[in-house]
């Protein structure tokens, strides 16, 4: 879920602001709607709305029973600037609305969203994208449902005009809410303001819909339906099927046949046991992408909407016709939660659980059935048929209570770096590692290490380097087959500090308890596998001149990941950055399987700085939970988290250090 700011009435001093979170991202634009408003002006029900760059428009009210729709006209769009066109629906007590909104780019490529606005704040949930392309003077249809009983909310679909009509395609529920009688809609829009221009939006007006009031009891996002227990399930892009429950005892299994997948179009598969109510769920989850990589994940699913916790990746890759085994363990006593394990056909059975999810909000409850549910990705072209063995009872026991973890310690001096007492020896020049299971241990290095062999260890050292003449870490693993890297205990400051160096830098490596303070980047992350735990990344370096910013100044970050899949940002200190503690810009390559929790954030113009920019038009699932941000610690006020409108952002647990206040969750476009 992110949060945003709906539109209001512009200001200049707003305005400036914005130009300063524009800056600071390195961004063409921002999404006016989130941060300076414009108040939708009323245009006649039917015609057409003309939103200029960073504005919004809305017809007026028109009456509505039962559910609302709109046909409206593809405009001419620049590829810098996206519109939405949303159906807004009144909810009761003092909130305002609910949006039912569908996303249009330059390209065609159309993607769902809901969203609900209280006190000129918009609070968006990403939906599916829809199949086919809406090019300029394409006709779209756009239909909403609100709920008229239970908890409050809407179902949403959106179809090019003269395609079959699609089954529900997100559903949104406000359990926070108390659902009401809808009488009346309207038509929003919205212009990205990196738009060149002006645009116009010709509609049809709003029509009360035929397909009547939702259902409160059948809640879910992305839409899940279910399927007779089978050998297969068919599985259509954007879209989820699940097959009946099945009796089970113990714990639950299943294996699948790999589909041909296409590229950046992966399939989720997973087993689901219920939870203690029967609006929660929880499930042991693998995704499956083209290349074969197979990753663990759990969800807590309430009301539809999962709450995910990503976990490792398999070893070794499968292929299209592959055989995948899942098992899960639910917990029958203590906490609720479950454990999953993932294996190839051909493979052993993992003697361990290789992921294990702990639900303290809830106790655990005897679990009697289970089922498999897929999702297909809603980029991929074409869906894909799973065959599958059914859903059996696991010989294992339910899983163990796990016991409760102690109270968490901020990192500092006195936990990171080489330990106190420790004895080091000087060590002069640079150190190329070459040899396999290498281990450097209570060394003060006066030079660079650089790494290119697997399964290095490096303990208890402090590294200096020396002078740069290009840009390298005091620490440097680069070399794809150097896999396996782990920094322990290390103190990385440098000696001669520049421009060109940052601490640690580079892929497949767990840094753990590292004190590391003035270089550029403290942590420079681009490639795969890569951990950072309960570390100290303090004051990094910022220089006024930097030729890697064209000669503007340093854009110097705690931890910056230019891009790579299966990272994980755990129980740091990250302070002391001018630009950001954590900035995502995917440069290098796509970001995938990020995960950032349990830290303590401050400094930066924001503290989390979140774009999609360069490899891929949209930044696929960030994790940002139970962590701590210092209130008035950005140069941006109140800036704890960034990110762009095509992130999939899951976040939860986020607070003000010391308080129980959510932080403020900040969208641009």
């Amino acid at each position: 879920m992110t949060t945003t700011t709906s539109p209001t009435r512009p200001a200049p001093r707003r305005e400036h602001r914005a130009a300063r979170l524009l800056a600071a991202l390195g961004a063409p634009a921002l999404l006016a709607a989130t941060l300076l408003g414009a108040t939708p002006a009323s245009a006649a029900t039917g015609g057409s709305l003309t939103p200029a760059p960073g504005t919004s428009t809305a017809s007026s009210w028109s009456t509505a029973t039962g559910g609302a729709g709109t046909r409206f006209t593809v405009p001419a769009l620049d590829s810098r600037g996206p519109v939405w066109v949303g159906l807004e629906v009144p909810a009761s007590g003092s909130t305002p609305a609910y949006r039912g909104r569908v996303k249009i780019k330059s390209d065609g490529t159309m993607q769902l969203s809901t969203s609900k606005v209280v006190s000129g704040r918009e609070t968006v949930v990403q939906g599916p994208v829809v199949p086919g392309a809406a090019r300029a003077g394409s006709a779209v249809r756009l239909e909403v449902r609100p709920r008229t009983s239970g908890s409050a909310g809407l179902d949403l679909r959106a179809w090019v005009d003269g395609s079959a009509l699609p089954s529900w395609q997100q559903q949104y529920v406000d359990s926070g809410s108390t659902a009401a009688k809808v009488t009346s809609a309207r038509l929003w829009t919205y212009l990205a303001s990196s738009a060149p221009s002006r645009i116009t939006v010709a509609h049809q007006g709003v029509t009360s819909g035929s397909t009547g009031a939702a259902s409160p009891t059948t809640p879910t996002s992305p839409t899940i339906t279910t399927a007779a227990t089978t050998t297969a399930l068919v599985v259509a892009p954007g879209q989820g099927v699940c097959s009946a429950y099945s009796p089970v005892a113990g714990g639950a299994k299943t294996s699948f046949t790999v589909p041909a997948l296409g590229a950046n179009a992966p399939l989720w598969v997973s087993l689901e046991v219920p939870g203690a109510t029967s609006t929660t769920a929880y499930r042991g989850r693998v995704r499956v992408s083209s290349d074969g990589q197979v990753q663990l994940s759990t969800a807590k699913v309430v009301d539809g909407r999962e709450a995910v916790t990503y976990g490792p990746t398999l070893p070794t890759r499968t292929a299209a016709g592959g055989r995948v085994h899942l098992e899960v363990r639910p917990r029958a006593t203590g906490s609720a939660g479950l454990d999953v394990r993932s294996w190839l056909d051909g493979q052993a059975v993992p003697t361990t659980w290789q992921q294990t999810y702990t639900d303290t909000s809830a106790a655990a409850v005897p679990v009697a059935k289970a089922r498999l549910a897929a999702y297909l990705s809603g980029s991929a072209t074409t869906g894909v048929s799973l065959a599958h063995t059914g859903v059996t009872s696991s010989a294992v026991a339910v899983a163990a209570p796990a016991p409760v973890p102690a109270a968490p310690v901020e990192p500092g001096p006195t936990t990171t770096g080489v330990p106190a007492g420790t004895v080091l020896k000087p060590h002069y020049g640079d150190i190329v590692v070459t040899t396999p299971g290498t281990r450097i241990d209570g060394l003060d290095v006066h030079g660079f290490i650089t790494v290119k062999a697997p399964d290095v260890t490096i303990t208890r050292t402090r590294v200096r380097g020396g002078v740069a003449t290009g840009n390298r870490g005091l620490i440097t693993n680069t070399t794809a087959t150097a896999t396996n890297l782990v920094v322990e205990d290390v103190t990385l400051v440098p000696d001669f500090p520049s421009v060109w160096l940052d601490g640690l830098k580079g892929a497949n490596f767990t840094a753990r308890r590292v004190n590391s303070w003035g270089t550029v980047d403290n942590v420079k992350v681009h490639g795969d596998k890569v951990r950072v735990l309960d570390s100290w990344l303090h004051d990094s370096a910022y220089f006024a001149s930097d030729p890697n910013q064209g000669g503007g100044p340093t854009h110097n970050d705690a931890v910056q990941v230019l891009g790579g899949t299966d990272v994980v940002i755990r129980g740091n200190s990250l302070s002391g950055a001018s630009n950001g503690a954590i900035q995502v810009t995917q440069d290098y390559a796509a970001t995938r399987g990020l995960v950032i929790e349990g830290n303590w954030f401050a400094g930066g113009t924001c503290n989390i700085k979140l774009a999609h920019k360069s490899k891929l038009p949209y930044l696929e699932t960030v994790v940002v939970r139970g962590n701590q941000f210092r209130a008035g610690s950005t140069s941006i006020a109140d800036c704890p988290l960034l990110a762009t409108n095509s992130t999939t952002l899951v976040q939860s647990a986020n607070v003000y250090t010391g308080t129980a206040t959510p932080i403020r969750v900040r969208i641009y476009g």
